[in-house]
């Protein structure tokens, strides 16, 4: 992909037999297999930048700046702007596309069913610093400065005031699992208010973490380049370094 595209991927989703990624520079790309990816032609504007995307109900949703855009084949994509100083992250779960973002230097939450509609949840102000949502066991986890969100159906938030600034949000039975704001090590929790912190070994910066089948997973970049961390008990992690300077996003 770099060859010809050149970007920093900051988001990768996979639905319908498909992987589409965005970069931060609004680059869209799918493939198949994982190996060979096809750059699609999208105009989201020279000024916007890609930060997300996601697939459920049939659709892929991209998220970038003040642009929302969807597409059903990962080729052909509807693009449509709203009011809002910027979108950060997206998930989908229980039928709904959650996004998180920014008004006004303020935390907002959008959901929606078709990617299209949009409704603001009004949870009151939270700090948008390193903000992340993420959608497992029939639970939406928001993540923005030391608050966190949680929800069952994406309408009804209960607010956890965290004693850490956190970095992007996992969660899997009972446990949640975040990166530090600063990125130098994991903090896993039980409550979503006291967090344990789990040291890095050596000079790490921990980028992303997520929750697939029965482990938690961390990318990021160290000494030696990119690498990928695995636990499955959030409190051992595996290094497997794997060769290039920086991996932003997993799925």
């Amino acid at each position: 992909i770099y060859s010809y595209v050149e970007p920093d991927f900051v988001g990768i989703t996979y639905g319908n037999g498909l992987f589409v990624a965005v970069g931060e520079r609004g680059q869209i790309v799918t493939s198949p297999d994982a190996v060979n990816w096809t750059l699609r032609s999208v105009d989201i504007g020279w000024m916007s930048h890609g930060r997300d995307v996601a697939y459920g109900n049939g659709l892929f949703v991209v998220i970038a700046d003040d642009i929302i855009l969807t597409s059903s084949d990962g080729n052909n994509w509807t693009k449509k702007y709203y009011h809002y100083e910027n979108f950060q992250k997206i998930a989908f779960g229980n039928g709904l596309f959650v996004v998180v973002g920014e008004r006004y230097s303020n935390g907002v939450i959008l959901i929606s069913r078709d990617g299209v509609n949009w409704q603001e949840i009004n949870v009151g102000n939270f700090g948008v610093s390193k903000i992340g949502v993420t959608y497992n066991n029939g639970l939406f986890v928001v993540a923005g400065g030391k608050n966190i969100f949680t929800s069952r159906d994406g309408i009804n938030w209960t607010k956890r005031n965290s004693e850490h600034y956190l970095g992007g949000i996992a969660y899997s039975d009972g446990i949640f699992v975040s990166r530090s704001e600063r990125g130098d090590c994991i903090l896993n929790s039980r409550d979503g208010i006291h967090w344990e912190e789990i040291e890095l070994d050596y000079f790490w910066y921990v980028l992303n973490v997520t929750y697939c089948k029965d482990r938690f997973i961390a990318v990021g970049t160290g000494e030696k380049g990119g690498f990928i961390l695995t636990s499955l008990g959030n409190i051992k992690w595996m290094k497997q370094e794997v060769g290039v300077n920086w991996l932003y996003e997993v799925t």
